[in-house]
């Protein structure tokens, strides 16, 4: 919208008449059917009290016709405003219920299978993923899988996305949605996740999602014994009581054989790869 300036014009302004320079020419009389001409046949100079009155009563009507469309375009220019702002507010609105009714990423059954799912908050997207707790080492130390199993945990990993970039990423518990506490936690509400960064990642589709998810799975799969949040999580064993189901590195482990109970939640397997720890010191 182009807005075009109209309230600086003064009237006046761009007129150039100076009553010194009116000259007369001459008279004429209209009588009857006759008309008589007056020729000039000698000069003199007007009365200057007559020329101020002439020139007052000119400027008195100038500044009457500016004050005239001054008080014009003022009224104007406030309604001129007030349709600008009843303009922007339903621009507003209309941003607003575009962020509404903006449509999420479209998700296939084989992503909602493998546990993902979307939804949108506010500005933001948030992705949901389900998954397990399952540590299985401590630093580069292999946990005994009989004691291991014991903590493997149905978990729901929550990341937050405003602008296709990541902004949060928590670890919940499967059912109600609140945090679930592990060695690694450091609070209600927030984990440490070692050198694993999410922060800016840019997550566009159900792909990046699932990727960077089962990233951040990996790195709960091993507790850094110098890096705890927490050495006593609720629901968990103590971490001194890990420590004493640690097998030596050359250990050698044979199949692990889950109980019913963990195969019942769709786990038949964890792998125990620790070669890409990403927990620092």
């Amino acid at each position: 919208m182009e807005i075009f300036e109209f309230n600086n014009f003064v009237f006046g302004d761009d007129i150039d008449i100076d009553p010194a320079d009116i000259e007369s020419s001459g008279i004429d009389i209209r009588i009857g059917g006759k008309v008589y001409k007056l020729n000039v046949t000698e000069m003199e100079d007007i009365d200057d009290s007559f020329k101020k009155e002439y020139k007052d009563e000119f400027d008195k009507k100038v500044a009457e016709l500016n004050d005239a469309y001054q008080k014009k375009m003022n009224t104007l220019k406030s309604v001129f405003d007030e349709k600008v702002s009843e303009l922007n507010t339903e621009i507003d609105k209309y941003k607003a219920m575009q962020r509404e009714i903006s449509p999420v990423p479209a998700l296939t059954s084989e992503h909602m299978d493998m546990g993902l799912s979307v939804y949108r908050s506010g500005d933001s997207i948030v992705w949901t993923y389900k998954t397990v707790y399952a540590p299985t080492h401590v630093n580069a130390n292999r946990i005994d899988p009989a004691f291991a199993h014991r903590m493997i945990t149905p978990v729901l990993l929550v990341m937050t996305v405003t602008n296709g970039n990541v902004i949060d990423f928590k670890v919940h518990k499967i059912i109600g949605g609140g945090k679930f506490r592990h060695y690694h936690s450091l609070s209600n509400s927030d984990d440490c996740w070692g050198s694993f960064s999410y922060s800016s990642v840019n997550v566009e589709t159900p792909d990046d999602a699932i990727r960077l998810f089962n990233e951040a799975a990996n790195v709960l799969k091993t507790i850094n014994k110098y890096s705890l949040g927490t050495s006593n999580p609720k629901g968990l064993p103590r971490f001194s009581t890990v420590e004493k189901h640690l097998l030596d590195p050359d250990t050698e482990v044979g199949d692990v054989k889950y109980n019913q109970r963990i195969r019942n939640i769709g786990i038949d397997s964890v792998t125990t790869d620790n070669s890409d720890s990403v927990w620092s010191v």
